[in-house]
């Protein structure tokens, strides 16, 4: 896969530190990107099954309440 950089230029007000903009702002698509391959890998995934056989299996082994 290539990469492409681009430039992006925020005005922001002078009070606002801008070397911390600039960690606030990488973290936040760091973030998004993450939040974006979970869903994807979340497609098709029967969350409720996965739920009842969790259940199943703290019942078989007495773990109550161990959420």
């Amino acid at each position: 896969m290539t990469t492409k950089t681009i430039t992006l230029t925020f005005e922001i007000p002078e009070f606002i530190d801008k070397n911390k903009f600039k960690k606030e702002l990488e973290n936040f698509i760091k973030k998004k990107i993450l939040e974006e391959k979970f869903y994807k890998l979340m497609e098709g995934v029967d969350v409720e099954k996965i739920e009842k056989e969790c259940e199943e299996f703290r019942k078989k082994f007495k773990l109550r309440n161990f959420d």
